[in-house]
C-alpha cells in the first residue's frame, strides 16, 4: 500500500535525524501529531473519517518507531494518528521557498473538453469549478457529505478513467483509496491532492504522479491543537496556518 511505502521513507529520515514525537491526539474531525527536531517543532494533521471508526479512538501510546504499524492498522483511529505523524515529519522537512501563494485553480490551465473528477466533496472547490462552467463529477465516501449530484466513491473505477483532471482529498491517505485513485487516473493530465491531510512532502506525491499539492503549513501549533481537540474542522484549523500550493515544476 502507498501509505506504507511513505511511512518507510519518512520513518527512516526521522530516525536518522533524531526527530521525536512530542504528543498526539484525536478530535471529532481531525487527529494531530507534534514532532520535534532539536528546538524546532511541527504539527501534522489528518482527517478522521468518523463513519469508518468501529474500534474507538483510544490509543495508549505511539512513537516514530510505531508509525509504519499505525498506518497499516485495521483500527482507523490508529491510521489517523499514523498519517498525522507522517505529516508532522514532512512539515519539519518541507522547503517553504517552494510554496506558491496562488490558489490551486488559478494554477491549472483548463481546456474546453476537460472532465474534472473531484474525490471528496470539497464544497469550495466544487463551487468554484461550477462557477467556471467546467464539467465536473464529484465522488464522496460519506453519505452525509453528498449533495444531490454527488456520487459514491465506489464508482471510482467507472468514472476516473474518463477524467482529464482529478482533484483528490488528502483524506484518501487515511482510507487507502489513494492506491485505487493513482491506478485509475492515468489518463489525467492534472492530478492534484489537496487539503490539510495532504501535508506529506510534495516530492513524494510528485513521484507518485501528482502534478499539484495544495495543503496547509500550520504556524501556530498550540492554537491549531486547541482547535482540533475542541472539535474544529478544516476551516478553523486553516486560521492558524498558511495555505500553500507546490507544483512539480517549481
Amino acid at each position: 500500500m502507498i501509505i506504507d511505502d511513505i511511512a518507510k521513507i519518512l520513518k527512516k529520515i526521522a530516525i536518522s535525524r533524531g526527530i521525536t514525537l512530542v504528543e498526539y491526539g484525536i478530535g471529532t474531525l481531525y487527529a494531530y501529531a507534534i514532532v520535534r527536531e532539536n528546538n524546532k517543532r511541527a504539527i501534522g494533521v489528518a482527517f478522521v473519517p468518523r463513519e469508518d471508526i468501529t474500534r474507538g479512538t483510544y490509543i495508549e501510546s505511539a512513537s516514530i518507531n510505531d508509525v509504519d504499524k499505525l498506518v497499516s492498522s485495521y483500527n482507523i483511529a490508529e491510521k489517523c494518528v499514523g498519517v498525522a505523524i507522517l505529516n508532522a515529519i514532512s512539515q519539519l522537512l518541507i522547503k517553504e521557498e517552494k510554496f506558491l501563494t496562488r490558489g490551486l485553480l488559478e494554477l491549472i490551465e483548463f481546456k474546453p473538453n476537460d472532465l474534472v473528477v473531484v474525490i471528496g466533496n470539497m464544497v469550495p472547490i466544487v463551487r468554484a469549478l461550477e462557477k467556471r462552467k467546467i464539467k465536473t463529477i464529484v465522488l464522496e465516501r460519506n453519505p452525509l457529505f453528498r449533495s444531490e449530484d454527488t456520487l459514491p466513491d465506489c464508482l471510482i473505477k467507472r468514472v476516473l478513467p474518463k477524467a482529464t483532471v482529478c482533484i483528490v482529498t488528502g483524506a484518501t491517505l487515511v482510507n487507502d483509496t489513494i492506491d485505487l485513485i493513482i491506478d485509475y487516473s492515468k489518463n489525467c493530465r492534472i492530478r492534484a491532492i489537496i487539503g490539510p491531510t495532504a501535508q506529506i512532502l510534495p516530492e513524494i506525491f510528485f513521484d507518485l504522479g501528482f502534478t499539484h499539492v495544495a495543503s496547509l503549513k500550520i504556524t501556530d501549533i498550540e492554537k491549531a491543537k486547541w482547535a482540533i481537540i475542541h472539535g474544529g474542522g478544516a476551516r478553523i484549523i486553516e486560521k492558524h496556518g498558511i495555505k500553500y500550493v507546490c507544483t512539480r515544476e517549481n
